[in-house]
This record gives structure tokens, C-alpha cells and sequence, in this order.
């Protein structure tokens, strides 16, 4: 009976040994496949990590080539706005060019841009008093026409009426004439007539403008640092050079 219950005492540890060696294989079973699945879980997310850096970085670069083709576009655009503003300053070019060659070609006789033209001499209106030693400016189609003597008188010539005016007195005598902007200017010059019985000339410096609508002339630039009489005037673009003249030894 002894044996037989040790038998069954070791039987029953036996047991539960096997039933504790099952229930610690199960639970290892369950933490294998819980570490299996947190692990596909972590490689899932990397690879959702992964795949949305990718298609961050390809939507950048989309929108990359989108701004560079953009860009592209506009220089095209503004390359072609280029082209046809080329093309109608070319077209408008052309047309002056042959309207410029109809007038020479219908002026032809008397012209001298004309390759063709016949140059000659042609008398035109007299003018209404005598200059000494005259000087002239061409203003448009108006000639100015002044004495650089004693003289405060300036005329003017009109080319496409063949008629001669006078303009108002210059205040100044022996000035030089010249244009800035389109406007007849009187340079340097001295204030009162000189005769022999008076002293030397006095230069000035002054500038006067005529003014063609008050028909009056004006103080409307600084005098010259140089004052002097007699000068030569000198058009270059937008400016005048004065040389010369007595009392002026600087340009």
C-alpha cells in the first residue's frame, strides 16, 4: 500500500510537473508570438515611415520640377514678348525706312541725303537788315541768325516759308548763339555797346533763353564760371560747349 502510494504521489508530481511544463511552454508561446507581432508591428510602421519619406520627397521634387517648369515658362513667354516687340520695332523700321526713301526718291532733284541728288545753290528772302561777322543756329526748320559786333538784333529764317522775322533784342551785344533742349540760347557777351571812345568790353557770364511763347528772354541757366564775349557755341547732344571768345580761356 506504502509503494502504492508513492507510486501515486510521484504520479501526481509527475502530473503536475507536465501540467506546469505545458502551461510555461504556452505562455512561452504567447510571449513569442506577442514579441513576434510588436516586431512586425515596428517593421511596419518603419517601412510606413519609409514609404511616406519617399513620397514626401517625391511630391517635393514634383513640386520642384513644377516651379522649374513654371519658370521655364515665363522665360519662354517673355522671351517670345522680346521677339514680337523685335519684330514690330523691325516692321516699324522697314516702314520708316521706306517712307524715308519715297521722300528722298519724290525730293530727289534737290534732296542731299538723296545718293542721287543734284546739289545747287538757291537764293532765298533777303535779310531784313545786314549782320557783321554773323553767326546761326538751325532749330528745327527755323535758322537764328545774330552779330557777334555791336549788335543786339537776331533774326530768324523760316526754311519752309522762304520769310524772315526779328526777334526781340538780345540784352546782351558780341554773345554767342547756340540750342539746348530745342531752345535758342545767347552766351556770354557784354552788356552795353562799345564804341571807341569807351573802355574795353566787360565780359558776362550770363545765358539767356528765348522764350517763343512770352517772346522774351530769360535767366533760366546759371552764368558760366568763365565770362566772356565773342564765343563759339557748340550743340553736343543734350549739352553746349562754349570755347573760346574774349576773356574765356577755358571750355
Amino acid at each position: 500500500r506504502e509503494k502504492q502510494q508513492a507510486i501515486q504521489a510521484m504520479e501526481q508530481t509527475i502530473q503536475t510537473k507536465e501540467e506546469e511544463k505545458q502551461q510555461a511552454i504556452h505562455a512561452k508561446e504567447i510571449e513569442i508570438q506577442q514579441t513576434i507581432k510588436a516586431k512586425e508591428a515596428e517593421k511596419e510602421f518603419a517601412v510606413q515611415a519609409v514609404m511616406e519619406k519617399h513620397v514626401e520627397t517625391l511630391f517635393l521634387e514634383n513640386e520642384a520640377q513644377k516651379s522649374q517648369i513654371h519658370s521655364q515658362k515665363l522665360f519662354i513667354d517673355s522671351e517670345q514678348a522680346l521677339l514680337r516687340e523685335k519684330d514690330i520695332t523691325i516692321q516699324k523700321l522697314e516702314e520708316h525706312e521706306k517712307k524715308l526713301l519715297d521722300y528722298l526718291n519724290s525730293k530727289q532733284q534737290f534732296h542731299p541725303l538723296h545718293p542721287k541728288a543734284k546739289l545747287f545753290w538757291k537764293k532765298g528772302a533777303d535779310m531784313p537788315k545786314a549782320l557783321q561777322r554773323p553767326q546761326s543756329v538751325l532749330i528745327h526748320d527755323k535758322v537764328f541768325v545774330a552779330s557777334r559786333k555791336n549788335s543786339h538784333d537776331v533774326l530768324r529764317y523760316d526754311t519752309n516759308s522762304d520769310q524772315w522775322s526779328v526777334l526781340p533784342s538780345c540784352p546782351v551785344v558780341k554773345f554767342g548763339i547756340g540750342q539746348l533742349s530745342g531752345k535758342l540760347i545767347a552766351v556770354g557777351g557784354c552788356k552795353e555797346l562799345v564804341t571807341k571812345k569807351s573802355s574795353a568790353d566787360s565780359p558776362s557770364g550770363s545765358l539767356y533763353t528765348y522764350n517763343e511763347d512770352t517772346q522774351q528772354w530769360e535767366q533760366s541757366i546759371p552764368p558760366m564760371p568763365t565770362p566772356r564775349t565773342r564765343p563759339l557755341v557748340i550743340n553736343y547732344h543734350s549739352s553746349i560747349a562754349v570755347c573760346g571768345g574774349y576773356g574765356g580761356l577755358k571750355i
